[in-house]
């Protein structure tokens, strides 16, 4: 993984729109997973995104999160390995790094409980009750035998 600094430039891409849904699912599916920095992270870089070749430094994202480069590049770990982040890297002139973040949509509660991985670690976080509440929250119990 390449070193976030300030004088870095980077690029965000949106691959995905948040829907009327997501936040819920973000806060409380993802959140467990990934905390707080990197989900404040998401969404720093999700505000960012939409604006055709708009080019920021590294140090407009410090300034705009408020964490250190140590922060950023710790937070973008998890947004990476569970699917939400992708980042390219290219080495740019004077020794400056070209990041280009593409922002993923999370997952809908229905395929992040179908995912065995995303699910049994949420699960393996919250422990096996409080995962029963929020899955029930979201994933509609089966039709009865009588009822078909």
């Amino acid at each position: 993984m390449q070193t976030f600094g300030s004088q870095d430039i980077y690029s965000v891409q949106k691959c995905g729109l948040l829907g009327e849904g997501s936040l819920a699912s973000l806060s409380e599916l993802y959140l467990p997973l990934i905390g707080a920095k990197a989900l404040g992270l998401y969404f720093a870089l999700y505000a960012e995104s939409g604006k055709e070749n708009d080019v920021h430094f590294g140090d407009e994202l410090r300034k705009k999160t408020g964490m250190t480069f140590s922060d950023i590049q710790a937070s973008r770990r998890p947004l990476e390995a569970i699917g939400l982040l992708q980042t390219f890297y290219e080495k740019g002139a004077n020794d400056c790094g070209i990041f280009y973040f593409r922002l993923f949509a999370p997952s809908s509660p229905r395929a992040f409980f179908g995912d065995v991985l995303l699910s049994g670690t949420l699960c393996f976080v919250l422990g096996e009750e409080e995962y029963k509440k929020i899955k029930l929250r979201y994933v509609a119990s089966p039709i009865p035998e009588c009822c078909k």
